[in-house]
């Protein structure tokens, strides 16, 4: 159920906690500005304001009706937004001329890099990356002196080559107009200048002036301070992406229809920033780890480990994926094999990745889901020269590859710096899982050995009594049996312990057990016990 204004007699200009009150087709009798009445909005009642009611038609609109009732006082009164309430930013308009996606990186740990320099504008660099489609990402502000205020934080490096330029032009105070409409065309953004002492005119007529004679297209991010709630200090600043013309004389393109002088140039100029043109606004979106991360992360602690996977096979790339949607930041991925067909089943690779090495193709994959990502990926088996040298910056070592002699070379390394070394395996169809933890410089074999065999004792009953699986006809090679949901399960407990461990003091070594426990057939959950305790091998 929706609320929108009337264009006879209804209100014309935009509100917070509102869309774009724009006129929107002739054919309907109401403007686009939708009000905002749902539960959360603090100035109709605030968070203990009663549910919209469902199920009652009648008393649902009833509801709504009332909602607007209370909208409408508070737009009146000028209260939808209040001190202490979360600063809202206006609907900006549906770009139009361009499907270009500009990506920043802005957030409050680079509020000092702007508050400390007095330039109003400068270069932009940016640089468009394979995927998203059409997405350009700002790797760096620098002033037009060539001094460089902040570079974005992505893990991707752009080549040289590929690297292009832009402008940004900060102004002091928001970019709004009263209520709380976004500016839609250039007469309006000269309106909102003149208020907080711009000049639109001199300052694009700067822009043009200093930006290279080799940019074909600039991208100008238009930006202003915001706090994070209403009366609040600044805490970062907000950027809107514009298409803006670039009119040179000598641009026979550009020019076209007009004289290729000073002239012709000036009155290009005066028309395409015309006070009715529309502004050309580009997609511009914020991908600050604490937004990308606002659904659900890992600590910052966690986060910021350095961890080594030795095996990406099921268990490890499952967990590897766990790791980077929970925001880690630095992996190194260990593993010699290539993907195979019959891996599908139970691996997050497709088949575009058939024969490709494992740890190369889950690093392509991770990157294509964050893009403050550095990952190593090394195409070897432990201990080689290259996976010695990564692991020894390592805070967490993760071993997935439930190899015995890969656990004995391990022991036989002494890093120079202490880490959490975990060795991870799984029981029959993945029904238990292991995890042994333990920190320290060399990983302490013997003690896991002491732990694990009693229980590795029952896994060979549970196996013996199975009939064998094999892939096919030919050489005998039976399979390990399990299920990728009860892989992933199995990784997400993997990966919650882990944490644990790795936000506890260092302690024993320890294997601990997660078994499934069902009722009637039906899973319930995981039952956890030490290995070494009461129950443990049972």
């Amino acid at each position: 159920m929706r609320f929108f204004p009337a264009k006879e007699g209804g209100i014309a200009c935009t509100f917070p906690h509102q869309a774009l009150n724009l006129p929107g087709p002739v054919s309907i009798p109401w403007r686009k500005g939708k009000l905002c009445l749902e539960s959360q909005v603090r100035s109709l009642g605030g968070y203990g304001f009663t549910e919209e009611p469902h199920g009652d038609a009648e008393l649902r609109m009833l509801w709504y009706a009332e909602r607007s009732s209370l909208w409408l006082k508070a737009a009146a009164e000028g209260t939808l937004l209040k001190p202490g309430d979360p600063f809202e930013l206006p609907e900006y308009p549906d770009p139009t001329s361009s499907s270009t996606r500009v990506v920043h990186d802005e957030g409050p740990s680079f509020m000092a890099a702007w508050m400390g320099t007095t330039e109003s504008m400068g270069r932009i660099l940016y640089a468009s990356w394979a995927a998203p489609k059409g997405t350009v990402a700002v790797y760096r502000y620098e002033t037009f002196g060539g001094r460089t205020i902040r570079d974005g934080s992505w893990r991707y490096k752009a080549p040289e080559t590929d690297i292009k330029e832009g402008v940004w032009w900060l102004w002091p105070e928001s970019i709004i107009i009263e209520p709380w409409q976004a500016p839609i065309t250039w007469g309006d953004l000269r309106e909102v200048g003149a208020k907080v002492g711009v000049d639109l005119n001199v300052g694009l007529q700067t822009i043009i002036s200093r930006v290279s004679s080799k940019v074909e297209r600039l991208i100008l991010l238009l930006g202003f301070p915001i706090p994070r709630k209403v009366g609040e200090a600044y805490s970062e600043i907000h950027w809107n992406a514009i298409d803006l013309p670039v009119l040179r004389p000598g641009q026979d393109k550009a020019l076209r229809g007009f004289r290729k002088n000073a002239m012709g140039l000036k009155r290009k100029f005066q028309l395409d920033l015309a006070n009715d043109r529309e502004i050309p606004y580009l997609i511009t979106k914020n991908w600050h780890p604490d937004r990308l991360g606002i659904r659900g992360r890992f600590g910052e602690k966690f986060r910021s480990a350095a961890i080594g996977i030795l095996g990406v096979g099921s268990l490890g790339s499952a967990i590897a994926e766990i790791l980077v949607r929970g925001g880690v930041k630095h992996l190194v991925l260990v593993d010699g094999e290539s993907i195979e067909i019959g891996n599908l089943s139970r691996h997050v690779l497709t088949l575009h990745d058939l024969s490709k090495n494992k740890a190369k193709a889950v690093a392509e994959r991770l990157q294509s889901i964050s893009p403050y990502l550095s990952v190593v990926a090394l195409d070897s088996k432990f201990p080689s020269a290259g996976s010695m040298q990564m692991m020894e910056n390592i805070d967490i070592l993760i071993d997935c590859t439930a190899s015995d002699g890969l656990l004995d070379s391990l022991a036989s390394v002494w890093f120079r710096i202490p880490k959490l070394f975990v060795s991870l395996s799984l029981g029959f169809r993945a029904r238990r899982l292991f995890c042994f933890t333990a920190h320290g410089n060399a990983f302490p074999a013997a003690q896991f050995r002491d732990q694990i065999l009693p229980v590795m004792e029952k896994e060979k009953v549970a196996f013996a009594g199975d009939e064998e699986v094999f892939e096919g006809a030919g050489c005998w090679s039976p399979l390990f049996p399990a299920r990728f949901d009860d892989v992933l399960l199995a990784a997400a407990m993997a990966v919650k312990e882990i944490e644990s461990r790795a936000a506890a003091p260092p302690q024993p070594p320890l294997l601990v057990i997660y078994k499934q426990r069902f009722a009637d057939n039906i899973f319930i959950g995981y039952d956890r016990t030490d290995g070494a305790g009461p129950g443990g091998a049972s």
